[in-house]
């Protein structure tokens, strides 16, 4: 027996899925706090921010002849090599940043804001990042690919992508 494509099936999944998140969304509170100084133990240990005017005098622990500089802007050159070899469509001004399961929503806003990035703050986030672990990261239009490269390397960080576009063709 033959398999066919069948793109009708595939919208409805993605509606389904869509759905799903949604409903479990609807029972959150919004209370977003850090309780206690366990929840501050992921914050990196030195300031991480999109500002990389740090001075280039500090050397990478994985390798003591590049600088964190040096080591971000290939990351960067890296990342944006990919969105263009796969031609990958992004939604600009947003990443998305999942986290371990052992982080708390506190926890991973306080990573998010000290790495001076903010959070799309929505209703049921709590309930959604318990579920999912993720958060959808703001970042400065045009400083995607530093933001995804800046949280990837922080601790309590699993994944940070960019926010990818689909088209849904029938």
């Amino acid at each position: 027996m033959e398999s066919s494509f069948k793109p009708v099936g595939i919208i409805i999944v993605i509606l389904a899925i869509i759905g799903l998140i949604w409903a479990l969304s609807l029972r959150s509170d919004n209370d977003i706090s850090v309780s206690s100084e366990e929840d501050l133990a992921f914050l990196p240990s030195e300031e991480v921010s999109l500002n990389t005017d740090n001075g280039s005098k500090n050397k990478s622990k994985e390798n003591p002849d590049v600088t964190p500089d040096i080591a971000l802007e290939r990351c960067v050159n890296s990342e944006r090599e990919s969105v263009r070899a796969e031609d990958i469509s992004y939604e600009k001004g947003t990443i998305l940043a999942s986290f371990h399961n052992n982080i708390s929503l506190g926890q991973a806003v306080k990573i998010v804001e000290s790495s001076g990035l903010g959070y799309e703050q929505r209703e049921n986030l709590e309930t959604d990042f318990e579920n999912n672990k993720w958060l959808t990261v703001i970042v400065t239009e045009g400083e995607e690919f530093k933001g995804v490269c800046l949280l990837r390397r922080i601790d309590g960080v699993k994944n940070v992508i960019l926010n990818r576009l689909f088209e849904l063709h029938e």
